[in-house]
C-alpha cells in the first residue's frame, strides 16, 4: 500500500488508516492529539451552545389573557401588539373568544360559555419569548392595576381574571410571566380547574394549560368592538378569523340610518316603508328623523350646528328584520335614489348628503346584502 498523504510541514499531520504502516503513528505525538480534540470538543460545544440559542431566540408563545369583558381586553391585547412588538394590520393576532370551563362540547357561544364554566378571554399569537416580559408588563399595567382587575362593572365567573400559558403553572413561561409583573401590580398566580368563580377582590388570577383549556373564538359582532373595528377584515382575509356556527341575537334584526337630503322627506319614505314592507302600524313605527356622520359628537347635535360639527340630516329605523332588509332597501331606494342619485335635488351641500349607517360599516356583512337588493337602475355606488 502506499505511504499515506501527510498534512502541512514542517510538523506534519499523517492521514491513518489501517493500511498505513505501523510507524506512520509517530508523526502524530500524544499533545498534539489532546490539543487538536481539545478544540474539537471546544469547537462541538461552541456549535451546541450557538443551535440552542438560535432555537431559544426564535421561540414564540401564543396564550390568553381574561379580565373581564373582553371589549376592552381585545383594546389593550391590540395595543401591546402595536407599542410591543411592532404589530400593525397585517399581523396583528389578538381576538376574543372563550376558555377556562370544563365543557367545550358542541359550539361555544354568548348565549352558552357561561353555563359551560368559561370566561371571556383574549388569545394573541406568535408572542417571542424575549418580549413577553414586556407584553405582560403593558397588559398588566392596564388590566391589573393593583393586583386586581380594572373592570370591576362586569361581574360573575364568566369575567374572572385567568391567564393561558402552554403547561399552565408547569409550563416553562410560567416563571417568567410572574416574575415579569410589575410592582405594585402583582397578582397571586394560582393553578385553574376550570369553572371557578369571579376574582374580583381577590387579587387572584387563574392559569391554565392552554392543552386542557383551549380558547374558543367569539362570534364576528364582538370582534374589535372598542378599537380598530378594521382589523376584523384583515384578519378575516388572512384566515385568522372566522364566523362561528354561534347563532347573533343581535343579527335577527338590525338598526339602520338613511341620509338623502332634507330629512323630512326621507323620514315620510322610511315610515311608509314600515307601513307597506313590514307591517307596522302606529303602535311600531319608530323612523325618526336626526344627524349622524360629523367626526364633531361633543355637546349637543342641534340643528343650529349639526352642518358645523360635519353631520348630514338622516332617519333612524330600528328593528329591521334580516329576512325583510332587501325589501326594505328596494323600496327605500326607488323613492330616494331614482337612478341612482338622490331625488331631493333642491337641498344642496354637505349637510344633505346621502348617507347609510349600518352596524361594522364596510365591513358589515349587511353591506353585499343591501347593495345587492338596490332596484336596478337605481344602484349607487358605496363608500
Amino acid at each position: 500500500p502506499s505511504w499515506p498523504a501527510c498534512l502541512g510541514p514542517p510538523r506534519v499531520f499523517c492521514l491513518l488508516s489501517r493500511h498505513a504502516p505501523q510507524r506512520a503513528r509517530h508523526f502524530v505525538s500524544q499533545g498534539m492529539l489532546r490539543r487538536w480534540l481539545a478544540h474539537v470538543t471546544v469547537l462541538a460545544s461552541t456549535l451546541s451552545a450557538f443551535t440552542i440559542s438560535l432555537a431559544r431566540g426564535d421561540e414564540s408563545v401564543d396564550m390568553y389573557v381574561g379580565a373581564g369583558c373582553f371589549w376592552h381586553v381585545q383594546k389593550v391585547v391590540n395595543m401591546a401588539e402595536e407599542q410591543v412588538l411592532s404589530r400593525d394590520a397585517s399581523n396583528i393576532s389578538g381576538v376574543a373568544g372563550y376558555a377556562g370551563g370544563t365543557d367545550s362540547t358542541g359550539s361555544v357561544c354568548y348565549t352558552n360559555y357561561g353555563n359551560k364554566g368559561h370566561t371571556e378571554v383574549v388569545l394573541v399569537k406568535g408572542v417571542p419569548r424575549s418580549r413577553v416580559p414586556d407584553m405582560i408588563r403593558y397588559i398588566w399595567a392596564a388590566l391589573f392595576p393593583g393586583g386586581d382587575r380594572s373592570d370591576f362593572i362586569n361581574r360573575g365567573p364568566e369575567y374572572r381574571a385567568v391567564l393561558g400559558l402552554p403547561g399552565g403553572v408547569t409550563g416553562e413561561f410560567f416563571d417568567e410571566v410572574n416574575l415579569a409583573q410589575p410592582t405594585g401590580a402583582r397578582a397571586t398566580l394560582v393553578a385553574g380547574n376550570g369553572n371557578e368563580g369571579d376574582t374580583l377582590g381577590s387579587k387572584t388570577i387563574y392559569v391554565y394549560d392552554t392543552l386542557a383549556f383551549p380558547f374558543h373564538q367569539a362570534e364576528l359582532y364582538h370582534q374589535f368592538h372598542d378599537y380598530k373595528h378594521s382589523y376584523e377584515a384583515d384578519l378575516i382575509a388572512r384566515g385568522d378569523l372566522h364566523e362561528t356556527s354561534c347563532a347573533n341575537p343581535y343579527e335577527q334584526s338590525v338598526d339602520l340610518y338613511i341620509g338623502a337630503g332634507c330629512f323630512w322627506h326621507v323620514q315620510k319614505t322610511v315610515n311608509k316603508a314600515e307601513e307597506e314592507v313590514l307591517g307596522r302600524d302606529a303602535s311600531g313605527v319608530n323612523g325618526i328623523a336626526g344627524y349622524a356622520g360629523g367626526t364633531d359628537n361633543t355637546g349637543s347635535v342641534c340643528y343650529t350646528n349639526y352642518d358645523g360639527k360635519g353631520h348630514t340630516e338622516v332617519v333612524l329605523v330600528r328593528g329591521v328584520p334580516r329576512s325583510r332588509i332587501p325589501d326594505f332597501v328596494a323600496y327605500v331606494w326607488s323613492d330616494l335614489f331614482p337612478g341612482g342619485d338622490r331625488s331631493d335635488s333642491v337641498n344642496r351641500g354637505p349637510e344633505y348628503r346621502a348617507a347609510l349607517g349600518i352596524p361594522g360599516g364596510m365591513t358589515s356583512g349587511l353591506l353585499p346584502v343591501i347593495a345587492g337588493a338596490q332596484p336596478a337602475g337605481a344602484a349607487a355606488s358605496m363608500a
